[in-house]
């Protein structure tokens, strides 16, 4: 409950004053003209007035997320101006580059909100990294190291209907904010009026003063680069003759997809054309998960068509990625997340093996939910399997399954850190839906995917292989390399 709507009076009942903060947004000289036609929609209407007011988005270690429209319950450039100015404010307490980079996805208003977080910041003499067009979760966290920020901010709401959209927050490590972090944002974005709080200065004033700047092809190559160079078995892809079809969901993985397969070597890619450029309303699956079999029909229909070896589609930011393959029969089978997490876990193991690259004293980490056949794999390859409780910052926090902050080996000092360049999620969902593979630019090799029993992302295996020379494996990263 947000106590800036709702107050308690002196005999203990509560006030209800949404419909005071209502009339404020009214009245209020709004600069986004897409508000004020549904505010006078809804005048009169208790229960929608309530619905927008009565409470506001809460900003957790997930960032904000909720359906766009008007109010504090909803997301709209003062929610996301509100909650830039808390950002700022703890930005502000922690030296460093003052720097906080910025991408954004395919969804409605998503690069209108990112424009109006860059304003925020940049009035706080915050500096910016944005990207000059939509890029996935991976990429922002990429960025987010590669220009040494404070804090990275991704504008999406992950695989959700077309309505929602959300603002993700994420640490100078690339990596989802910590709880500690995420109060301390969130108690300065209840000290700032949603309306009137935010300093802010419009997207082109900050590029003239120099505070915003795009993200350089510097930092785009290497991002590529570094995944090229993280291949498990390299050259493998370039021989193999796979023939895929792929699908981005009219999210922001086409570009990025296509360049990483193409150089790895995999050039026969046909893209689903319905699905193909980028699409807020999501026209032709109104639920852009690839778990689900509608969001991958028309991929699947097309896999038949053309006699595809794989089929792949991410969901609109790119950090979920479902996987049909084609059978002896001709058929497609769609892949679980544990079915999936079992056979990365082997290939990764075994070409580990086979090019002299597994570490000393190797360990595995999986969630508790999780299918015990990794359990037998991982035993198999002498590899340590550590079992923790479900969800990614768990799985990716070495305090609670490694035994301190970060991992490393015998021989490096504690002062020797390692960067993690790059975040990479999957997951999946009950019924055999298919998820697989962002590969991700690290020698800490992870794979993430989720127990068939959930429909949330319940992370399933985490591989991590850090080499005795290498040694970091900093807070709630995920990152995979897969081939």
């Amino acid at each position: 409950m947000n106590l800036s709507i709702m107050v308690k009076n002196y005999k203990g009942k509560v006030c209800n004053m949404y419909q005071d903060e209502y009339k404020r947004w009214l009245a209020a000289d709004l600069e986004d003209a897409d508000l004020k036609p549904e505010l006078a929609k809804v005048e009169g209407n208790d229960d929608e007035i309530k619905d927008r007011f009565a409470v506001a988005l809460k900003f957790g270690t997930a960032g904000l997320r909720g359906v766009l429209g008007a109010g504090t319950n909803r997301m709209n450039i003062y929610v996301v101006r509100q909650a830039t100015q808390g950002l700022a404010n703890w930005v502000k307490t922690q030296g460093g580059s003052q720097t906080v980079a910025i991408s954004y996805d395919s969804r409605l208003k998503s690069d209108v909100f990112a424009k109006t977080a860059a304003g925020v910041l940049a009035a706080n003499g915050i500096k910016v990294r944005i990207y000059d067009a939509l890029m996935p979760v991976p990429a922002l966290s990429f960025a987010t190291r590669y220009y040494e920020c404070n804090a990275g901010i991704m504008v999406t709401a992950s695989h959700n209907p077309a309505k929602y959209n959300g603002y993700k927050a994420y640490g100078p490590d690339g990596c989802q904010m910590t709880d500690d972090a995420a109060a301390i944002v969130y108690d300065e974005i209840q000290k700032t009026d949603v309306l009137t709080g935010a300093k802010y200065i419009s997207f082109a004033e900050g590029v003239e003063q120099g505070l915003i700047r795009f993200v350089g092809d510097d930092c785009k190559n290497a991002l590529y680069a570094a995944i090229e160079a993280r291949q498990v078995r390299p050259g493998l892809c370039k021989t193999a003759g796979l023939k895929l079809v792929y699908s981005p969901l009219n999210g922001s993985g086409l570009v990025p997809v296509t360049h990483v397969l193409n150089d790895m070597g995999i050039t026969d890619i046909t893209i689903v054309p319905e699905q193909e450029y980028p699409n807020g309303y999501f026209t032709t699956c109104s639920y852009p998960n690839p778990e689900i079999f509608e969001a991958l029909k028309l991929g699947l229909d097309l896999a038949t068509k053309t006699g595809a070896d794989l089929m792949l589609a991410t969901d609109p930011d790119a950090d979920r990625v479902g996987i049909a393959m084609k059978c002896p029969d001709g058929s497609y089978e769609l892949v679980s997340g544990n079915e999936m997490g079992a056979l990365l876990l082997d290939y990764i193991c075994a070409g580990r093996i086979e090019k002299g690259t597994m570490p000393k004293d190797p360990v595995a980490v999986k969630s508790i939910v999780s299918t015990p056949l990794a359990d037998a794999i991982a035993a198999h390859y002498g590899v340590e399997m550590r079992s923790v409780l479900t969800g990614f910052k768990w799985i990716g926090d070495p305090n609670a399954n490694l035994g301190g902050f970060c991992m490393r080996s015998a021989s490096a000092p504690r002062s020797q850190i390692w960067k993690l360049p790059v975040k990479w999620t999957a997951s999946s969902s009950a019924s055999r839906r298919a998820t697989a593979i962002w590969p991700a630019p690290m020698s800490v090799t992870r794979m993430l995917s989720s127990a068939p029993c959930s429909s949330a992302r319940w992370p399933l295996t985490t591989v991590a292989s850090v080499p005795p020379s290498r040694s970091v494996w900093k807070r709630s990263t995920r990152s995979m390399a897969a081939t």
